[in-house]
């Protein structure tokens, strides 16, 4: 692996070996590769396939509900997705993000704040079944509280 080597025009295909690690391999290209060639080849089954992945993930998108909710010193956004009742969310704190979230609603989900301005916990859940809702006990350096249950969207 010590050896030095120099990147050609050439695909280079990646082979998991036994240590887990990745290998290079180097593969020679096709001339006459065409994409319409690959569509042509795909049997009744895999067209149907792709076919419903590709409506699968027109109805998610039309299934996702954006969230951009603020309340106090706490600023959330991100996507819930009603089809699997999930949640994708970046949570800012006295507007520092903490970094994106994701799991699913049915059992909530929990974040413990340890920051330097802020401490406490949130809690994002299901209520009703169409309902998202956030538990907050904050506590806020200025002395400040915020702690309750706060509906944020309903869907």
């Amino acid at each position: 692996m010590s050896e030095e080597t120099t990147q050609t025009s050439s695909i280079v295909k990646l082979q998991k070996n036994e240590w887990e690690e990745y290998e290079a391999e180097e593969v020679e290209p096709e001339d006459d590769y065409d994409e319409e060639d690959e569509e042509e080849e795909l049997t009744d089954f895999e067209q149907a396939e792709r076919d419903f992945q590709e409506r699968l993930r027109q109805r998610r998108e039309l299934e996702s509900v954006k969230i951009d909710w603020k309340f106090g010193p706490v600023w959330n956004q991100g996507i819930l997705d009603q089809y699997d009742i999930t949640l994708k969310v970046t949570p800012s704190y006295n507007g520092l993000k903490v970094g994106t979230i994701e799991g699913s609603l049915r059992e909530g989900i929990y974040l413990n704040i340890n920051l330097y301005q802020i401490t406490g916990v949130q809690k994002w859940y299901i209520q009703d079944g169409n309902q998202l809702w956030t538990y907050l006990d904050l506590k806020v350096e200025s002395g400040e509280t915020f702690k309750g249950n706060y509906r944020i969207k309903v869907f």
